[in-house]
């Protein structure tokens, strides 16, 4: 079931997001127990803040966080964007930077189930967030209600 769903939405984000992810710059997927990560080649790199702008443009997305684990370099700056729970697919798009800043690779995260879903994010919004300097995090309590719409 996964490897249809992997199928629609690479069609769907290819029309979404095609500088960003599309079947061109499409990597490969593992599949796991209810949830498939798929990896992109950016064909652009570009920093965190670039990418963050795009994933701000793009109406159903939500940014979960930004998060720096430390000032003293420009390696590891890490973004999460996550689809609004009221559209069709549920994915969250993660990127970190390398050691000189750019971002050259994007994970998007399927899931087949609404509560996995909202358990991961919640999951890794608080583990991310405890362990390093936060840029923007989303509010839990909002996050929780994006799934209560």
């Amino acid at each position: 079931m996964l490897k249809h769903k992997i199928e629609r939405f690479l069609t769907y984000i290819s029309m979404q997001m095609p500088s960003l992810m599309s079947r061109a710059n499409y990597a490969g997927a593992e599949i796991f127990d209810g949830m498939a990560i798929l990896e992109f080649k950016l064909p652009k790199p570009c920093n965190i803040s670039d990418l963050l702008d795009e994933f701000d443009d793009q109406m159903e997305l939500i940014i979960l966080y930004h998060i720096i684990p430390s000032e003293a370099t420009v390696m590891g700056h890490q973004c999460c964007a996550y689809s609004n729970p009221s559209f069709d697919y549920l994915y969250k798009v993660n990127g970190i930077s390398d050691d000189n800043g750019i971002c050259d690779t994007l994970y998007a995260s399927l899931y087949d189930s609404l509560e996995n879903f909202g358990l991961d994010l919640q999951a890794e919004l608080n583990d991310q967030t405890a362990k390093s300097k936060v840029v923007f995090a989303r509010k839990e309590e909002d996050l929780l209600r994006d799934f209560m719409k």
